[in-house]
C-alpha cells in the first residue's frame, strides 16, 4: 500500500463514519488539502456502490 492509498483509505473511513454515525463532526475543519480529493471521493463512491 502506498502512502497515497493509505491517505485515501483513511479519508474514506472518516467520511463514511461521519456521514453514517457522526454528522455533527462534519465541517470545514475536516477538509483535505489533497488536490485529488474529488477523484478519491468518486473512486470511493464507485467502490461503495459495487461492494457496499
Amino acid at each position: 500500500m502506498t502512502p497515497q492509498e493509505n491517505a485515501r483509505d483513511q479519508l474514506a473511513a472518516f467520511t463514511v463514519h461521519v456521514t453514517r454515525h457522526r454528522p455533527d463532526l462534519d465541517g470545514s475543519w475536516s477538509g483535505s488539502p489533497d488536490p485529488a480529493l474529488h477523484d478519491h471521493l468518486v473512486e470511493l463512491q464507485d467502490l461503495l456502490t459495487r461492494h457496499g
